[in-house]
């Protein structure tokens, strides 16, 4: 058949061809999304949850498709990042996920590599509360610095786990100020807290959003926070920068992740419909909570996670916590 035709009008059919299909091409790449995008929670609750949740029904309405949080939860969020890291590059399964992404490999083995997860955007930083009961003789963090050096291995300090923020928050504390203390353990943060609450722990190190509430009712009291500043939900407490260690400063962070492989057509829509959603109906919500909007583009957030993996590498390996196989 080709034979027959003459070269302009073959050429001519194959221009029209052509231009077919990149006009299928693109009419495909602009159809997304056009089923439902579940947003993975690898935890059962906590602060990452309801702001996972604000973030889908927002991006129900701008997308104009269906936008569902999925929890599934366990070994510090490894399970529902492993389900994610293996989905298809297709943008319908992403991830919310937060501060134990840069600090598991160091503890356990995970059938995944979190270096292949593409960042979407940042969300929020949360900084930690270091708390005792409110009946408790600790007035302030230098009371309970005072304690510690008295009493080597008496006070306990409980967390969520080795791969918790919190439990390197106050391990990097420790080994600021030399002091020996004793870690207890929990299955997560809020059983570290309850615990507290419970009096059978002294201290923890606790995220702001979620657990401010029992500071303001006078459950709980907060000696200092861990973030650079001061809180604006907790104006009259101290910094442990500004009464104990000079810088320190740590966080418990969350953003959005896809699979590997996504491609950057999908991660860029996925980004600016993030960003702009933290900029515009979650500030108020963050903030409020004692946290920090964090809304940094994929390129700014993948810098921020791997400075956190480095940093927190030297901490586990100064405090000689080892792997579980």
């Amino acid at each position: 058949m080709f034979k027959q035709l003459t070269t302009p009008v073959l050429r001519s059919l194959l221009t029209i061809l052509g231009a077919a299909a990149c006009l299928m091409w693109s009419t495909t790449q602009a159809a997304y999304p056009d089923h439902t995008i579940a947003i993975v929670v690898p935890y059962s609750g906590g602060a990452v949850d309801p702001v996972a949740r604000m973030i889908a029904k927002e991006m129900t309405k701008r997308f104009n498709t269906s936008v569902i949080v999925e929890n599934r939860p366990g070994a510090s969020g490894s399970i529902g990042t492993a389900f994610v890291a293996k989905a298809p590059p297709d943008g319908y399964t992403i991830l919310s996920v937060g501060t134990p992404l840069a600090i598991n490999p160091y503890l356990v083995h995970e059938p995944f590599d979190w270096k292949t997860l593409v960042p979407i955007a940042g969300v929020y930083l949360t900084p930690q509360m270091l708390l005792v009961k409110a009946d408790s003789p600790f007035k302030t963090v230098q009371d309970l610095v005072q304690y510690a050096k008295a009493h080597p291995g008496k006070l306990t300090y409980g967390s969520g786990g080795n791969g918790t923020v919190q439990r390197l928050s106050y391990e990097l504390l420790r080994q600021s100020l030399k002091l020996d203390m004793l870690h207890v353990p929990f299955k997560s943060g809020i059983d570290s807290v309850h615990a507290l609450l419970g009096g059978q722990i002294d201290t923890v190190f606790a995220g702001t959003l979620a657990n401010q509430g029992l500071v303001k009712s006078g459950r709980l009291r907060a000696l200092a926070v861990s973030s650079a500043e001061r809180s604006s939900v907790l104006p009259d407490v101290p910094t442990v920068s500004e009464t104990l260690i000079p810088g320190f400063a740590t966080y418990d962070w969350n953003g959005i992740f896809a699979p590997p492989k996504t491609s950057p057509e999908i991660v860029k829509k996925l980004q600016d419909a993030v960003i702009d959603i933290v900029k515009t109906k979650l500030t108020g919500y963050l903030t409020s909570h004692g946290s920090t909007p964090f809304p940094v583009t994929s390129t700014e957030f993948n810098d921020f996670v791997h400075k956190q993996y480095e940093r927190w590498g030297v901490t586990i390996k100064n405090a000689g916590i080892k792997q579980n196989r």
